[in-house]
């Protein structure tokens, strides 16, 4: 599967939405944000903040690859992020991954 990211391990912890809003124009979005653990990377696992659309808003915490894409924010810039989660297979011979989003 193309853009499935497997040297990383993301480990969401917990979801919340932020409120924010445009400085300029005033306009108010909702951000939907995870507490996360970040494995394979250099000096074991890493906590993170990682931002992810509201498509995902109602994923359950777990363990999961990451599927990147390019995201289009409200302001017309082009983004790098994650538009895809998949739940990493428990036990040996777990070869399907279950998607979210």
């Amino acid at each position: 599967m193309p853009g499935i990211i497997k040297e990383h391990v993301i480990e969401i912890l917990s979801l919340h939405i932020e409120e924010k809003s445009d400085s300029a124009t005033g306009r108010k979005w909702d951000a939907l944000h995870a507490m996360c653990l970040i494995s394979g990377v250099e000096g074991g696992d890493q906590p993170v903040r990682l931002n992810l659309p509201m498509s995902l808003q109602d994923t359950v915490p777990g363990k999961y690859y990451a599927e990147l894409g390019l995201q289009r924010t409200f302001n017309r810039n082009l983004l790098p992020g994650v538009v895809r989660l998949h739940k990493v297979p428990d036990g040996p011979g777990a070869d399907q991954l279950e998607s979210q989003g």
